[in-house]
């Protein structure tokens, strides 16, 4: 009420003294309730602070904490002079509101120097695991960082979960005499460190990483090593990260468990990152590859750039990839068969356009492939299907001119059924609308028809049967809406 004074519900400053009398006038059988109110850890002074202005903001608060410490070293002078037993008055402090009293007790208690007997007396009273870390963290940061080997061994065993210690060893930075102090403990603390202390935050510099991360792959830390990597991502080469990212995955595979999304948007994240540094050089980084393979399923199609640009040229790999999904002795069939099914692509493809010498290539190259397989009868039904994901031509429609010169060359029932199927698969779930989305697809196929008939009438029979498919589906759904 003081602090805010100008404040429509402030009392005023008769009642407060009065309240403030009768308050001091308590007296309890147990002097540690005196103190209780020093407890309160948040920015208001005690007694009669400066009040609130919007004018001069840095001022006021500047003197209401010089105030308030004045006042606590004061009170924690009466405090010792009373010889109040630390550890009963941390009986008593509200368990639900610990923060900052360790480091209050560690400046004006201890008089801002690491003491063993402050702390051992913290150390009988149970629940305040909170208050002895900070007390610990103050004095390594305000006194001396040699206290902390020394209030290891002392919190050692305070709880059973070991909490206080876990919690106690997040207090320096990991640097490379930290992580020597570390090695030097129990193989199950060191697990413990790693698996429910260590964060970035605990980080003293980037060059310590490439001894960290061993750490986190040997204990299957994956969430950490991808928040670390991804962080630190600037200060890493891109084998070093090619490297990490591909340990990451295999530990995501290993221990297959649910993926959260923000797994998978930071692991895509870190892709991309990847993928921008490399700038088209796939082929002095050609391990992304093998990742980007492997792991298809988490990075997504649309991530794999290294992927697409190698498939995109170089129908081997499309050729291998279909004699792997189909083998079915192969024990990474379903592997294969989950990037096969994520493989939505058009051969040639280069920035939105078409290389025909490319595109010729690939055609050629592929049937052969699938020949030396004994899988020639696939190869109608496949190009069928890539050519449905074909860029759109210069007259703006699809697919493009390249293409349809393809189409008119090889064209079949098979490759007329495949890319007829592949387009109705890229419209994916859509609402319902009785029939009139379904008409404007009608009316828009029969546009591409008409405009490809004179040129590339093979190409037309395709959209022909695209328009009369919708035409029939809109006219049936209009007639169930006007029925239902």
């Amino acid at each position: 009420h003081r602090f805010f004074i100008d404040a429509d519900w402030s009392v005023d400053e008769k009642r407060i003294t009065q309240i403030e009398t009768f308050c001091k006038s308590i007296s309890f059988d147990e002097p540690c309730y005196k103190y209780l109110y020093l407890t309160r850890t948040n920015d208001f002074p005690f007694f009669n602070p400066k009040p609130f202005s919007d004018k001069g903001i840095d001022r006021y608060c500047s003197l209401n904490q010089e105030k308030r410490k004045r006042i606590l070293q004061e009170e924690f002078v009466r405090f010792k002079k009373e010889k109040i037993d630390l550890a009963c008055f941390l009986q008593i402090v509200d368990r639900t509101k610990l923060y900052g009293i360790g480091y209050m007790i560690a400046e004006y208690y201890s008089g801002g120097k690491f003491s063993e007997e402050t702390l051992i007396k913290m150390l009988t009273v149970s629940g305040i695991g909170e208050v002895i870390s900070d007390y610990i963290r103050w004095c390594y940061y305000h006194d001396t960082k040699d206290i902390f080997s020394n209030a290891l061994k002392i919190i050692d065993g305070y709880d059973s979960s070991c909490k206080l210690y876990y919690g106690v060893l997040q207090i320096p930075p990991v640097d490379y005499r930290f992580l020597e102090m570390l090695d030097q403990l129990p193989h199950d603390t060191q697990k413990g460190y790693w698996t429910s202390s260590f964060g970035i935050q605990n980080l003293s510099s980037p060059d310590i990483i490439i001894l960290i991360m061993p750490k986190l792959f040997e204990y299957k830390l994956w969430k950490k090593a991808i928040q670390i990597t991804k962080h630190f991502k600037e200060k890493l080469t891109i084998n070093q990260l090619m490297e990490y990212l591909d340990k990451i995955l295999d530990l995501v595979d290993d221990q297959e468990s649910y993926i959260e999304n923000m797994t998978i948007y930071e692991v895509k994240e870190l892709v991309a990152y990847i993928e921008g540094a490399v700038a088209d050089d796939y082929a002095q980084y050609s391990h992304l590859l093998k990742t980007e393979l492997t792991h298809i399923f988490v990075i997504g199609w649309d991530h794999a750039k290294c992927i697409q640009h190698h498939i995109k040229k170089d129908a081997r790999l499309f050729a291998t990839i279909l004699s792997k999904e189909n083998d079915i002795e192969n024990k990474d069939q379903m592997r294969y068969r989950r990037l096969y099914d994520r493989m939505h692509f058009c051969p040639g493809e280069i920035d939105g356009q078409i290389d025909r010498t490319i595109l010729k290539e690939w055609i050629e190259t592929f049937q052969i492939c699938l020949e030396k397989q004994h899988q020639e009868d696939m190869f109608y039904a496949e190009i069928g299907r890539l050519f449905a994901y074909s860029p759109i031509g210069a007259d703006g429609i699809m697919p493009h001119e390249a293409v349809r010169d393809m189409i008119e060359l090889y064209s079949n029932d098979h490759l007329l059924n495949s890319y007829l199927t592949s387009t109705f698969n890229q419209r994916g779930a859509y609402p319902v609308t009785y029939g009139e989305s379904e008409y404007r697809m009608a009316s828009n196929y029969k546009s591409i028809a008409d405009r490809l008939r004179l040129k590339w009438p093979k190409t037309a029979e395709i959209y022909d049967e695209l328009y009369r498919i919708y035409d029939i589906d809109s006219r049936q759904d209009r007639i169930y809406g006007e029925d239902y």
